[in-house]
């Protein structure tokens, strides 16, 4: 292709991935520069349209230190061209080698997430959360094919995406691939028109690393059985994005009917998560595990057939731990949850203590107040009129003053006379019966008497404790927890 025509043809297409993603609003973007033709080629023409879309660019290139002397002279190399672009740049070295050995990760996952670390560093130093990176269209073929050795879903057909979104340190960064459309080939030709040196990577021939090996061997051996193997892949991502735009809008309206949020703890409606496809029910749990647990490290394709068993069994107590989360079943719930305080809302209350009527005690983060109040008209009492709308206030016969009132939680063998009922049951069959959550059954008050348990807080008083029709005064009892 003549020298005009490479030009024209590869900055205009750089130019049509800065107008679609709307990067034209950004007035910084850190450009990651390795040295080599892609991300020149890239520095590049970004450079010649940061005037025209008003954006400054901030170079930045890190030295994995991993191939000796060559690695200094790259990153020499780099930071001399940024100079004679005139742009701000930070250039930094971090021994890979090192952070391989502490994290126990390939060479090739230890050198992805210091680099990622390093640019979001330098992404919030410049006032930016954009960062451009050199993929190509061949990257993108070499990623797919990657993706399915592994054993991958839709997402992973997709392949990469000219704008997305990368959580790094708990911030969310923005990674942008202006040359995603373009071939390597390309680059190296736009770099030789435009005398735009580059350094040559001789870590790229070695079939030790996947990527290489599927790049060297893999594509031209699949070549032979289909010489547009390379076009198929993908039209098979452009494909599965479709699907995935169309599927995302049904997972995150299923999501927000069947997920709801409380204090860091996840809640799935057991019966709503059920009657969905398995396909659903694997990307409500993707979105979970990745709000919940920072991103999907460490978790397994067995991990969530693992949990849509536990959840379709629905076993009230069942439990399983997974990669520093626990999944729960209460009843018609899954609780998802990394610390046991996120689930346990209900206050710890230890020991037996005494209740001071009228008075308010202070149990730990619970607050209790006792009071008498004046009961009028008293002829046909509706016992249910002086409940409060609070499961956590109610109203006992004022006989019961004498009666040493204290509050506890459940010990074994503890019965219970529910209201509307003149016979006891054990207290774990009412607590099951109700439908009290496994993960508050040990935490729920109760409060007694000598003579056995006149209320479960929160759920149920005995019917011997229900008010009376001939007296005029009663006990009311509210629990807080502060």
């Amino acid at each position: 292709m003549p020298v005009s025509n490479i030009n024209s043809f590869f900055e205009k297409e750089v130019e049509n991935c800065i107008s679609t993603t709307n990067l034209k609003k950004q007035n910084v973007i850190v450009v990651a520069v390795s040295g080599g033709q892609d991300s020149m080629a890239m520095l590049n023409s970004l450079y010649k349209l940061s005037q025209k879309y008003n954006f400054t660019l901030h170079g930045a290139h890190l030295n994995h230190q991993l191939r000796e002397v060559n690695s200094s002279k790259d990153a020499e190399f780099v930071k001399n061209y940024f100079r004679q672009l005139n742009i701000p740049y930070t250039v930094e070295s971090m021994d890979v080698s090192k952070y391989k050995a502490a994290k126990k990760l390939s060479m090739e996952e230890a050198a992805r997430e210091l680099r990622y670390q390093f640019l979001s560093e330098v992404a919030l130093k410049s006032n930016t959360n954009i960062i451009s990176l050199g993929h190509t269209l061949d990257d993108q073929v070499e990623t797919i094919l990657m993706n399915i050795i592994r054993g991958c879903g839709l997402n992973g057909l997709k392949g990469m995406g000219n704008l997305t979104t990368r959580k790094i340190n708990s911030r969310d960064f923005t990674l942008f691939r202006p040359l995603l459309n373009l071939k390597r080939s390309q680059t190296l030709e736009y770099c030789k028109s435009n005398d735009i040196p580059i350094r040559i990577d001789e870590t790229n021939t070695d079939i030790a690393i996947t990527r290489n090996r599927v790049r060297i061997e893999l594509i031209p051996y699949l070549q032979t059985f289909n010489p547009s193997i390379k076009n198929s892949l993908l039209k098979l991502s452009k494909i599965s994005s479709s699907v995935l735009d169309t599927n995302q809008i049904n997972i995150k309206n299923s999501f927000n009917e069947i997920v709801s949020l409380n204090n860091s703890c996840f809640s799935i409606d057991i019966p709503k998560f059920n009657s969905q496809n398995t396909h659903i029910k694997t990307e409500i749990l993707i979105e979970i595990i990745k709000l919940l647990h920072g991103g999907l490290k460490g978790i397994e394709n067995n991990n969530y057939h693992d949990l849509i068993s536990l959840i379709a069994n629905a076993k009230t107590g069942s439990k399983i731990y997974i990669s520093g989360f626990c999944c729960l079943i209460s009843y018609n719930q899954a609780f998802l949850y990394k610390k046991e305080t996120e689930i346990n809302t209900l206050p710890i209350l230890k020991d037996t203590h005494k209740l001071i009527i009228p008075g308010e005690v202070n149990l730990g983060k619970w607050k209790i107040k006792a009071k008498l109040i004046n009961i009028s008209n008293n002829s046909n009492l509706d016992s249910f009129k002086y409940l409060n709308k609070s499961p956590y206030s109610e109203t006992f016969d004022i006989s019961l003053l004498e009666s040493n009132l204290h509050v506890r939680t459940r010990r074994p063998g503890d019965k219970f006379v529910p209201l509307g009922m003149n016979n006891s049951k054990k207290l774990k069959d009412f607590m099951i019966d109700s439908k009290i959550p496994f993960h508050h059954r040990d935490r729920t008050p109760l409060v007694c008497t000598t003579a056995g348990i006149i209320w479960v807080v929160g759920w149920r008083i005995s019917n011997w404790a229900k008010l009376k029709g001939t007296n005029k005064q009663a006990i009311q009892i509210n629990f807080n927890a502060k």
